[in-house]
Formats: C-alpha cells, structure tokens, sequence
C-alpha cells in the first residue's frame, strides 16, 4: 500500500494553490482526539489556516479523497484506513509528513482559541446571571473543544512558549465558562485534565463542589471561588471579583487545598458497613442494604444499588459486584441487575474472587466456593480448628472463626479464633501449615496479608492495639509495635505494591505505616463519612530508588498528637447575639469564646466553666443575658451589657438541676430562663436568680419534646410553651409551672408511614405573621432525616407539607426579608416566606460545602444579627457574609 499512497501524496503536492488545505485536513483527520464531522472540520480550518471552504465536504473529497472516507448519513471524516495514518506518521508521506508533536500542538493553539474567544465570555457580574444571556449559535468546533483540547495540550512539545501563553490567556479570562460547559454536559471529569496551576484547583473542584456544579453550573462564576483556598488560583483571580456586594467568607481559611480530596457525608443516609475499590467506582456498603457507587475521578455519586438486606461484605470483580448480606451472597453488574443470588446459612467474614469463581468464608469455617458466571457452588469444605498444642492424631476441635485473611495469590488463608490462636491453612488441600504465635495469647482484630505476592508476610493486628508481623510459611516473628492509641483498630488495608498499611481505629485516627518496618508515616482524623486521602507521604518512591536512600530515611517522623487538640479545640455549642454582630461559641475545653461576624476571628474568652467541663448549650437573651451549660449540668448565667467584659451573675449546680441539661430558654424579653432537662424543667428570675418553680415528670415520659418562647407584645406576661406528643401547651413564666388558661392546642404532622419520630431540633414563632416553624427529626429504618413543618398559629392548621420533603435543617429567622432561613436536602442554603409559600416557591441562595456542616450536625449553623450565616469548623468559625445576594427561584413540587 505505500506505493500507492506514495503516488497519491505527490499528485496532491501537484496541486500547489491548495496542497496547504489539504494538509491541515490531514493534520486534524489523523491527530484529532474523535473523528470531526464536516462542520466541525470547516470550522477547524478556518480558525487554523484562516479558509473558508464554500463547500466543505467536495472540497475535502476533491483534496484528500483517496485517502479520505466521508460518511454519507453522519458526515463523520475518517481515514479510509489505518495504515494511512502509519504512512502520514512517516516521512515517506513527503511534504504531507505529519510530526505527531507539532499536530498536537497546532490543534491545542485553535482549541484555545476558541475558547479564549468573547463566544463564552463569562457574566461581569451576579446581577447578570439571573438575566437571560444572548444565545448566539456556538461554533461547530465548540464542544469539541471544551472537551479535548486539553488532550492535545499533554502531546505537545516544550519546544515553544506558545502553547503556555495560550493557556495563560485561557485561565485568566473564560476559564469559570470552560467549567460552566462542562458542568452542563454532565460529566466532571475534563476538570481533572488540566495542567500547570489550575490543575489542583480544578480537580478539587470537581470532587468538592461537584454536586453544586451538576445543580446549577453558573454557581461556578460567583458561589464557589470565594469557598476555595487563599492561595489557589481560583479564589485569587475571582473570588474578589463581585465586588463588595459579592459572596465572601472570612474567619478560618485554608492556604492551600488539603490532602482529603474529597469528603462525602452519608451519615444521615445510612450506616456504612463496608467498602470496595474497583478501577472506576467505588462502593459503600449500607447497613439499610443500599449499595452507594461513587465515581473514583470526581467522586460523586453514580447510583444506588438496592438490597433487601444490610450489607456486611462488598467486593469488585472486574465486571460485576459481589456483596455478602446478612442472608444471602449477590452478584450484580454495574447496573445493579442481578446475575445470581444465592441464600446463605451463615453470615460471611470474608469475600473476595478469582479470575473464574466468587470466594466466601463463613462464620462456621466453611469456604465456600461459587461459579462466578452461574453460582453454582464448586467447593465447601471445613477449614477445621487445629490447636499447635495438640497432637498428630487428635482429632481437630470445632471452633468458629472471627477474622479471615486470604493471600493474594489465593494459596493462603489465615482465620483468627478466641482465646487469641491463629491458624494459618494451604487452601487447596485445607491442612495447617503454621501457628503464627502470640505468647499473651492476645485476642486477633485484623489479619491481612501483604497483597504483594513475592511478600510472604501476615500482618495481625490484636486488640490491645499490637501490630506485629510473622513469616506466613513458619508463622516466625518478624517483627511488632505498639501503637499509641487508645481505641481498637476497626479496620486495615495496605496498598497494591505492598509497602503501605494504612488503619483506622474508633476514634476515628487514620495512621499510613510503612509495611515491612511497621514504622508510622502519618497521623490524621477523619469524619464519619467517606473521605478520600491523596497525601504526599503516600507517594512512595519505586523499589530501585529506594535502594539508594539510606533506612534511616524511612523512619519518617509522625505527627502525634493531633487528635486530642481537636478534640479541646471543638465547638460544641454556638448562638448569635440577637444585636450586635457578635457570634458566642461554647468549646470542648469549657471555654466561651466572643467571635466578631465581621471578620469572624476571635475577639476574647469570655470565661470558662469549672473543671473544663465541655460546654453544652448556649442561650442569649434579648436584654443582654447570657447562659451556659456544660455537662456536670451546671448552668452559669452571666450579664452582656458590656458585652466583652461580661460580669457573673448566677451559678445553678447539679444539685438543684436534677437530670441531663437538654435546652437553655430565656422568655422573650430575657426576663426569665428555663433549663430543661431530661427529668424536670425549673425558671429562673433574672432580676435576682431565684427559682420560680419546677416541674417534674418521670425519666422517659417525654420522648419528643422542645419548649420555645411565646413572643410577648408590649406589658404582656411572658410566656413559654412546651411541644410534647403533638400537643402545644402555654405555661405563665413567672408563675411557673402555672399553665396558661384556655390555651392548649394540638399540632397535627405526619413524618411519614413507618417512621419513628425522634426529636425536635427547634421551633421557633414567627412574631409578625404567628407562624409556628417546627424541624422535626425522625429515623425511617437506618435512616435519620428531618423535615420543615409551618402552622398557623390562629387556626392551628398545616401551611404546607410540601416543604417537608426539601429541608434538611432549620438555620433561623432572618428579621430584613421575615423569611425562613434553612439547608436543602441538596446541601445549598435557602429562604421561604409565607408569600412565596403559597406560590409553591423558595429561593435558592448558596451551597454549602460539605466540611462546613459538623459531623453528625451536632453543631448546627446560625443566622446572626447582621444578616450572615456562621458555620463550625473543628475549633474556628467561617461567616458567610452576602450569601442573600444570590437569589434563584425554584419550585416546590
């Protein structure tokens, strides 16, 4: 065939007025990422060489025919063969010799320039965004553009500054539109593609800001720069963009985007039971049965597999996923369409594959062995319990396994029983071929071997927290360490090549060892949740440069410690000023700290409670009154008139407070304070500490309750009313518990059929339109949820129940807009009023990230006297200031 394309290369160089088309269409027919179509091909063309075919498809046919094809239905451009790119790739193809490198480049310069172009000019302002935009027609070559010129930028060469001035250009001006496109076509994963200083930023904003990108993806220009760290090249160029009226975030910042890559919060979805990672997802097994997949390159979610059952063991296959349910063994593809499904009388402690079959070992010490195309089961054999104590010929005694290991190459299993005995079999012929032997006989959490095959190590990890390693064919010692930690291990896995051991203990402390020398590399805390790690200390060099790197060098010094300083540094408690822009937070250390909202920096400790006791609760009232509880139930009330020298007024001990301190109260004008607990409820004068009455009741007569002040108009007696089993009751404040005559009234919600309700987060009254707002919380199965039910107060009736379904947290009442202030089920703060209730509407303002909620939403966000919205994050505090600026309207359907 060269000759013939030979001959034609020279006939097409005849052609002298126009042989510099034909060979730009054959640089963009062989070097392009996908075929082009004839209108993306002409728009090529004219952005590159400057021409404008008036016919592009004879013309390409008439330039490039013999070794063009062009389809007649799709009018896709493709070489009539593969051997025409062989040829032109050589330099027998003459002057239509194509250098793989330049091609590259020469389409990466036209990509950028279209994209550099005014056609995806960002929005110079928020106001904009709510505007409708020109839709002019884009270019044909448009989306091939936005989605792989970057595959071309990684081809070129480095011989040029041009291809670094292009992307230069690029960044500083379209590149939010770039990721605005590529948000709308549903697919993070170009973000993850870029180079030089954008590359961190935009890899971590598909795995951190992925879900608000998919939901809205002009958030990109004006939500989420200001959320990115100090020094990323994102918050640098744009965040400040908006001007003074724009989103901001002050108080803590990050410098530099963290090791965690990505955070993904379930605990108010489920339970996780387990985990797996395949080449493109991973799954997380729920103990309410759900089998969560999560894309390995953004991070977002893909879909839910459901079970009936919960899951205790997940496993990849290279096409399929197998769990272990608490009744039976699941194979499924992707899908989630099961392949078979086989009932089981144990539950499994182990499951994992082979190329041809799925591999189990169950709680009795059975291995079972099924065909991984039909089920059909192709081994159970006992692996029976030898003591090393006993002799040859006694017969072997029937104890169950608790742990399982299998080696990599599936020629050993190790099972760890009671009383501390580690057997470890050949698994073809099922006998015991060592005892990998403790001498305290200590009780085996973790057994794992070391995934590389040519390392025949055991790792076994106990559960006074000894590491140790062994010989898997002798079961010798190798060696063993203690760890610092107080809390069991929960759970191990070690890295393919075999040289990282990463654990995990009950605190919640991730440690990264080095496998062969057990020495420790990093410490750090995680959240319940998954999070994905990407630190430096897990870039391990190869074995050959190793071997030039002295030993000492892997004795890596470990960070200590920093578990217990964020755990005294936590927020435990928050509330705002009703005033001033003050924000006052209650810590782990029984400290209570002034914040200014301004800045959201610590201003003073105002003081501490006695013995360090972590602060409970906080409650400031409207005439300048502060209270505060910790967990030895005693209550400090202190005078704010001053507010940064606050002065002590009273102290309630434990001994007049019977029962767990549960809410702090003050009545509307702050001249009472309630403190309920979980067996009575007591009122406080604030004129001079007394106690005005209590009231008893029996520890578990209330399971769901909340007391919330009664707004009080002008010399009218204050109030306070009390929530319990869907019934409002009033109570006079200062003749507690004297009830208030006439006014009990019954408050009719629904949760939902099934649903256990669980608790009130918070009620609030709405003093202008008497609105009662109630976020209630309840458990449907594994799952805790909460939901948003209004009422009016002077009938008594439910506003809507439509609102129920798309609050996942009550924030508070913003007195400018009188709207409900509260978080999405989505994750984006919102705002309701009763105006747009009736219109079936709320407006959409900012996202939340997800570091930005506490774990397990203990502490919860808060609306402040100034209008913005103050978050916990471990011992500081974020403030987002103008977040009311952004306004999208959406539908409640």
């Amino acid at each position: 065939m060269v000759p013939y394309y030979e001959r034609t290369a020279r006939a097409m160089a005849e052609n002298t007025l126009e042989k510099h088309v034909a060979r730009a269409v054959l640089v963009w027919v062989v070097a392009s990422s996908r075929n082009l179509n004839i209108p993306e091909l002409s728009n090529a063309l004219k952005l590159d060489i400057n021409t404008v075919l008036p016919c592009a498809k004879s013309a390409v046919e008439g330039l490039c025919g013999q070794l063009i094809f062009i389809d007649q239905q799709s009018g896709m451009v493709s070489l009539v063969h593969t051997t025409v790119r062989e040829f032109l790739l050589s330099e027998s193809a003459g002057e239509f010799y194509i250098l793989k490198s330049r091609a590259h480049e020469r389409i990466a310069l036209t990509c950028l320039k279209l994209l550099s172009s005014g056609e995806i000019k960002p929005p110079r302002s928020q106001r904009m965004l709510s505007q409708a935009r020109k839709s002019q027609e884009s270019s044909p070559l448009m989306n091939y553009a936005i989605t792989q010129f970057s595959e071309h930028v990684y081809s070129t060469s480095a011989e040029t500054d041009e291809i670094l001035l292009a992307l230069d250009l690029f960044l500083k001006t379209n590149i939010l539109s770039w990721i605005e496109r590529i948000a709308q076509m549903g697919d993070l994963y170009p973000l993850i593609r870029i180079v030089d200083s954008w590359s961190t930023d935009l890899s971590r904003i598909a795995t951190k800001f992925g879900s608000a990108l998919l939901q809205d993806p002009s958030s990109i220009y004006f939500v989420i720069p200001p959320f990115c760290p100090l020094d990323s090249a994102i918050y640098k160029q744009f965040a400040k963009r908006a001007g003074p009226s724009g989103l901001s975030v002050v108080g803590h910042k990050k410098n530099a985007w963290d090791d965690c890559i990505a955070s993904v919060n379930f605990g108010e979805d489920s339970i996780a039971a387990a985990v797996s990672c395949g080449e493109n997802l991973i799954a997380v097994g729920m103990e309410s049965g759900d089998i969560n997949l999560f894309n390995r390159k953004s991070y977002q979610k893909d879909g839910v597999i459901h079970e009936k059952h919960p899951i205790d063991l997940i496993h990849f296959t290279d096409r399929s996923i197998a769990a272990c349910t608490t009744r039976s063994v699941v194979l499924m593809d992707r899908m989630g369409n099961t392949i078979w499904q086989i009932r089981l009388r144990f539950r499994c402690i182990l499951l994992t594959s082979s190329v041809n079959a799925i591999i189990a070992v169950s709680q009795h010490g059975h291995v079972l062995k099924w065909d991984i195309s039909t089920g059909a089961l192709l081994r159970d054999q006992l692996f029976a319990y030898t003591s090393p104590d006993d002799d040859d010929n006694s017969e072997p005694s029937v104890k169950a396994p608790d742990v399982a290991s299998l080696s990599a190459d599936i020629e050993t299993l190790a099972l760890a029983y009671r009383w501390g005995t580690v057997c470890v079999f050949d698994f073809e012929s099922g006998e015991v071929i060592a005892w990998p032997r403790d001498k305290y006989n200590r009780l085996a959490a973790v057994l794992l071997f070391n995934p590389n095959p040519h390392v025949s190590r055991l790792l076994i990890i106990y559960m006074d927290h000894k590491i140790a390693l062994y010989e898997t064919d002798t079961g010798a010692l190798v060696s063993a360490q203690e760890t610092s930690s107080t809390a069991g291990i929960l759970s191990a896995s070690c890295s393919p090549d075999g040289r990282t051991l990463a654990t995990v203990d009950n605190h919640g402390i991730l440690q990264i060892w080095d496998f062969e020398s057990l020495s420790l590399l990093v410490v750090d805390v995680v959240d319940s949740g998954m999070r994905i790690w990407n630190p430096a200390s897990l870039v391990r060099k190869n074995i050959e440069e190793d071997q030039s790197i002295s030993e000492d060098a892997l004795y890596l010094a470990a960070t200590e410690g920093e578990y217990e300083t964020r755990r005294v540094s936590r927020i435990t408690a928050l509330c705002a000023h009703p005033s001033l822009p003050l924000v006052f937070a209650g810590k782990h250390n029984g400290q209570v700290i002034a914040f200014d909202t301004k800045t959201g920096l610590q201003i003073t400790v105002l003081y501490t409670h006695p013995h360090g006791a972590s602060v409970s609760g906080l409650a400031v009232s409207a005439n300048g009154f502060m209270a505060s509880s910790d967990v030895n139930c005693v209550v400090q009330v202190w005078n704010l008139k001053q507010a940064l020298s606050p002065a002590h007024l009273y102290t309630y001990s434990a001994a007049q407070i019977k029962g767990r301190i549960k809410q702090l109260c003050f009545s509307t004008r702050g001249d009472y304070l309630l403190v309920a607990t979980t067996e009575s409820d007591h009122v406080y004068s604030m004129k001079d500490g007394s106690c005005v009455g209590s009231l008893q009741f029996e520890h578990g007569d209330r399971k769901v309750w909340r007391w919330l002040q009664v707004p009080s108009l002008g010399e009218q007696a204050e109030r306070f009313a009390l929530i319990h089993d869907h019934v409002l009751t009033e109570f006079s404040a200062s003749a507690f518990p004297a009830k208030v005559d006439g006014f009990k009234a019954n408050i009719h919600y629904d949760v939902g059929q099934g649903n256990d309700e669980t608790d009130i987060n918070s009620a609030i009254i709405h003093p202008e339109t008497q609105t009662l707002v109630l976020d209630v919380c309840y458990t449907s199965g594994y799952v805790s949820s909460s939901s948003l039910f209004l009422f009016d107060l002077s009938k008594m009736m439910l506003l809507s129940d439509l609102l129920s379904t798309y609050c996942k947290h009550l924030i508070g009442l913003s007195e400018r807009t009188q709207s409900l202030v509260f978080l999405h089920q989505n994750s984006w703060l919102c705002s309701i009023d009763l105006a747009n209730l009736a219109l079936g509407c709320y407006t959409q303002h900012f996202y939340v990230p997800d570091e930005y909620m506490s774990v397990g939403h203990e502490v919860l966000p808060v609306w402040s006297s100034d209008n913005n919205v103050v978050f916990c994050l471990h011992g500081e505090l974020a403030v987002v200031k103008n977040g009311f600026n952004f306004k999208v309207m959406k539908t409640l359907q």
